[in-house]
């Protein structure tokens, strides 16, 4: 007798009694096919599961064998490292984007029009950055020599170079698109596969017997092949739209002479801060944005810079910054609090310098 059909052999007892006995006089009405049990469907374990609910606190799989595989979310970061080389004839930037997993993905790429060193730095962080939204990164950890583009990326340093305008309001474009974002700088040493494309095998992990390393030719700047991609819309009432349009014109000499703080540069328009310092005009969508990323990343230390000069070193402007600044810290109670903290010192002052040494060498006690 098998003991797969659980209710067959119970009611096929020589000897039954009680309320088995009860079950088998209402069950004969019944004409009952005993058959082999066939594999259950993993669906139709959720159905009865679903129809069934229970308040069990054992776990499924001492009910039901076999294993349970959980889905687990997997943050795949990326590394980026680029470089550049200038000379008074040519210019070309190395890129490698690699991943801890062995995958690498390595570029070069020949500049045909002239720029200086600065711009050649650019070209490369902006060609990685670029290359990364390509390939669906949302992680991403750059690594780079260029201390100008670090520490401007990191807010460190501010923009005074007006070539260098477009390249750093087009990296803050592409910056937000990650959903994860870190930059460091890398001493040259480290960062010599991409100085030197021809040793990139030495340095780069991969499979296989080889890599490809594609070349290519770009005849304009990085700026003209993203500016439709990332190209900021401008509503009606956009505060920068009259200041463009007066120095596009250029034939009012009165609104001149009131605008000329006011820089327009590849079509963005900037305002000239105290030292020559470039700040670029933003819109009210992005002010919004910008007051809240840079407020909750410094919210907590808001009592040694303020939030105004935060956004200052940052390098955007609008007219109402300072105003807008301030009613974000009066809102955030923990700004309020980091304010009102004072730290109290206390010193002693004694009229006669000589006292302390007088105690030493008659009470012996150390000054």
């Amino acid at each position: 007798m098998t003991k797969s059909h659980a209710i067959k052999a119970l009611l096929q007892q020589p000897i039954l009694s009680g309320r088995i006995s009860q079950w088998l006089l209402q069950l004969s009405q019944y004409d009952f096919r005993m058959g082999t049990l066939r594999a259950v469907k993993s669906q139709a374990i959720a159905d009865l599961l679903a129809q069934f609910p229970g308040d069990e606190e054992f776990p499924l799989d001492d009910e039901v064998p076999g294993e349970v595989a959980m889905a687990k979310e997997v943050r795949e970061q990326w590394v980026m490292k680029f470089n550049e080389s200038s000379t008074t004839h040519s210019g070309g930037v190395g890129v490698v984007l690699y991943h801890e997993k062995d995958k690498a993905v390595a570029l070069s790429f020949k500049l045909e029009f002239p720029c200086s060193n600065n711009m050649a730095e650019y070209e490369a962080y902006l060609t990685g950055l670029a290359t990364a939204l390509e390939m669906g990164v949302k992680h991403l950890k750059v690594l780079g020599d260029s201390n100008l583009v670090v520490c401007q990326a990191k807010e460190s340093f501010s923009l005074k170079e007006p070539s260098l305008a477009p390249y750093r309001a087009m990296a803050q474009r592409m910056e937000e698109k990650f959903s994860t974002f870190e930059i460091e700088h890398a001493p040259r040493n480290e960062n010599r596969f991409t100085d030197a494309l021809a040793a990139l095998s030495s340095q780069i992990i991969f499979k296989g017997n080889s890599t490809n390393i594609k070349v290519s030719k770009r005849e304009e700047s990085i700026i003209e092949v993203l500016k439709e991609k990332f190209q900021e819309e401008q509503g009606e009432g956009d505060w920068r739209i009259p200041i463009k349009e007066t120095l596009v014109k250029g034939d009012d000499v009165a609104e001149l002479k009131i605008l000329k703080d006011y820089a327009l540069v590849k079509e963005e328009l900037y305002r000239r801060m105290l030292g020559g310092v470039l700040s670029r005009c933003v819109g009210q969508e992005e002010v919004q944005r910008k007051l809240k990323e840079i407020h909750d990343k410094t919210c907590e230390s808001c009592g040694e810079v303020s939030l105004y000069r935060r956004l200052q070193r940052a390098g955007f402007y609008w007219p109402s910054m300072g105003k807008d600044a301030d009613q974000v810290q009066t809102q955030c109670g923990t700004c309020q609090l980091a304010a009102d903290r004072e730290k109290s010192y206390v010193v002693f002052i004694n009229e006669d310098w000589r006292s302390p040494f007088m105690q030493y060498l008659t009470e012996g006690i150390l000054p």
